[in-house]
This record gives structure tokens, sequence and C-alpha cells, in this order.
């Protein structure tokens, strides 16, 4: 998400209570960045057990123009690196297509969050902000309970 134009908003939720804190987060939905930031991360359509759309043109353009291999600006990488691309075995032809409508089958889920959530809650990953977390209210509270 680095490289997009609209970046969403994100929340943070959290509390501390005896021997139990919890943390919550996510993506604010309402504004236009976080509706897209729902549908990369969920998936759409045919994806998530929808069925195509078509995409036409806005007026006044007669034609929708775009390239192929198409280039995916939300490739899952190392950041910085640069939009990916579709990838095709053998000789890739490059070209422009221009179409009056097209039935798109959605957009494939991402999983930035769920990914997200597996690497914050493992406990087991030496680092993690779960175990370094467990490992600083554990302190906290012992000395807050030694006075």
């Amino acid at each position: 998400m680095a490289d997009w134009d609209h970046k969403p908003k994100f929340w943070c939720r959290y509390a501390i209570g005896w021997k139990r804190w919890w943390v919550r987060f996510g993506v604010d939905s309402r504004t236009e960045a976080g509706k897209i930031y729902t549908m990369v991360d969920q998936g759409t359509a045919t994806y998530v057990g929808g069925s195509k759309y078509p995409i036409t043109p806005n007026p006044p353009k007669k034609a929708l123009a775009f390239p192929y291999p198409t280039p995916i600006k939300t490739t899952p990488g190392i950041p910085g690196v640069g939009p990916g691309l579709v990838r095709l075995q053998g000789a890739v032809e490059r070209g422009m297509v221009v179409v009056k409508k097209v039935m798109h089958p959605g957009i494939r889920p991402r999983y930035f969050l769920k990914s997200l959530l597996d690497e914050l809650n493992s406990r087991t990953r030496p680092g993690g902000l779960r175990s370094t977390t467990d490992a600083a209210v554990k302190r906290a509270w012992r000395k807050v309970s030694s006075r």
C-alpha cells in the first residue's frame, strides 16, 4: 500500500487488565480508501461466491482501453520493488485491449489483515508483538503486586 494514491485510515483499540490484555485494530470502511482496501483484502465477485460483473466506460468515453498483461498494483511482496505483472508461461506478448464492455470476474483476495493478525498473534515467534507484550505485561504486574 506504500504506493497507493489514497491510503486507508486504520484504527486501534486496546485494554489492559489483571492478567489479561487485548488489542484490536482494523480499517475505517466508511472512507473510499477504506472500501477499496476491504475489497482488495477480502476479494470480490467470483472469488467470494458472487458472480461476474460488467465494467463499461464512463461517458463521454466510448471504449475501455487497458494494457496486457495487466500490471497488478497490490502484488504482495517487498515494499518499494514496484508493481508486479500477471505471470504467463512462455513468451509474453504485450499490447493494448480496446473494448466497449468487459465482464470482470472480481478481485482475488490478498488477505492483508489475516496475515498481519497471524504474525502479531504468534506467541511462539521471539520478538513478535504478542510474546513481547505478554512479557512486558507480566513484568509490570509483578512490579505493581510486589509494592
